[in-house]
């Protein structure tokens, strides 16, 4: 009980200071002059991914990074299905324009489906890192040329920016402590009931994890900021797979890779939904987000009768 309990009060302490800094980043995009484009697509996801980074460095260090391999599994599974779902069903409809999303998803897709290639393998090295790391800033760099990125910047404020620097930093604590016990929590349930670290990761830790990109998304598309939504979600999924699970493989040296069980299938059925629907009319419908949404139940009810 007390375990659980730990766990559950540090998924809450990521949650309030992953908003935390979500609301810091925002303000000080505004000063630095980022467009809601780039903020929305670099900086939010970034910031929304910092749950993840900082639970593969804590797994890699407690020698337990089949933990942050699950969850990242398992975060961009639950992101692409439950959270793309949710907000589509909120918003009635999404239009994800080609024009403005096309190299994204390109980009989406490559991470996804590289790392499942990766996973064939016995063990990742800093080699394979490297690749990872190269796609992450080839993602970047491709951001930073958008014409998109590019405004008039405002007249800058060095109070302003310090304080808000301060407030992001705070935020970064706190999200630091209550990763390192939801990691070491997570690690102590799947010991006590024999379940494996990749298990624990796609699910427990994946939904804690996901919590800030949950928000974020619901909150921007009440206030009609669908792109952001959007920018927030593909750049969260891109960061996962390869600056996070890159993180995770240099802080460890060398991971041996476990058997990740049925979830390689599900999340490679959502991207090609994703895919498929952007090609053929550039928006995602009440009715495809239901389909993602049974996507994500279909894998849980798999996990769960395995268990059983």
């Amino acid at each position: 009980m007390e375990l659980f309990l730990i766990f559950l009060l540090s998924a809450i302490v990521i949650y309030f200071s992953s908003i935390w800094i979500v609301k810091a980043g925002v303000q000080l995009s505004k000063l630095l002059g980022l467009s809601t484009f780039t903020f929305g697509l670099i900086f939010i996801s970034l910031s929304t991914s910092l749950p993840d980074l900082f639970v593969g460095i804590f797994s890699a260090l407690g020698k337990v990074p089949a933990i942050s391999i699950g969850e990242v599994i398992g975060a961009n599974l639950f992101d692409l299905t439950s959270v793309l779902g949710l907000v589509v069903i909120s918003a009635s409809y999404v239009v994800i324009k080609r024009k403005e999303y096309g190299h994204l998803l390109e980009l989406l897709f490559i991470s996804s489906i590289l790392p499942i290639i990766l996973f064939q393998m016995s063990s990742l090295n800093i080699f394979h890192a490297g690749i990872l790391f190269f796609i992450y800033f080839v993602y970047i760099f491709r951001l930073s040329t958008d014409k998109k990125s590019k405004i008039k910047k405002q007249k800058l404020e060095r109070e302003k920016i310090f304080k808000t620097v301060a407030f992001f930093a705070e935020g970064v604590i706190l999200l630091l402590l209550s990763t390192r016990l939801l990691v070491d929590s997570a690690v102590r349930i799947s010991q006590l009931f024999n379940i494996s670290y990749v298990l624990i990761g796609s699910t427990l830790v994946a939904y804690s994890s996901s919590l800030p990109e949950l928000t974020v998304e619901l909150q921007a598309v009440r206030k009609g900021e669908k792109n952001l939504a959007l920018g927030d979600l593909f750049g969260s999924a891109i960061t996962n797979m390869t600056l996070v699970l890159g993180t995770t493989i240099v802080v460890a040296g060398r991971v041996i890779i476990e058997k990740l069980g049925v979830i390689i299938p599900y999340l490679l059925i959502s991207t090609m939904l994703i895919w498929y629907w952007v090609s053929k009319d550039q928006r995602i419908t009440r009715k495809r987000a239901f389909l993602l949404l049974i996507v994500y139940l279909l894998f849980i009810l798999s996990e769960v009768l395995k268990i059983g």
